[in-house]
């Protein structure tokens, strides 16, 4: 799915953007670990590793013993949304390090 400029808002007004600038060491760590993981489903299939590719194992990191389950509970953030919205931003920020 596709970061928005609605998407990056509702991630400002939650403070998340903040959460991930506090913690991006953690979440570029967890991305190269996704992107691993799918860059080794998808090179056998001759297409280019895209972001949305990379973005479903990330996700599911996020969802398991992840200081943002925490993070959203303290806020009453209870939709299951908000790993997909925030995984999507992280992939924004980070995606150009992951392409080196």
């Amino acid at each position: 799915m596709a970061l928005t400029a609605e998407t990056i808002r509702r991630l400002e007004d939650a403070k998340l953007t903040t959460f991930f600038a506090n913690n991006r060491g953690l979440y570029l760590d967890k991305a190269k670990k996704a992107c691993e993981y799918a860059s080794n489903y998808v090179k056998g299939s001759g297409e280019k590793l895209r972001v949305d590719d990379v973005a479903a194992p990330l996700v599911l990191a996020l969802r398991v013993g992840d200081p943002l389950i925490d993070c959203l509970a303290g806020k009453k953030l209870t939709q299951k949304y908000w790993f997909e919205m925030f995984a999507d931003y992280v992939l924004d920020q980070v995606w150009e390090e992951l392409q080196k």
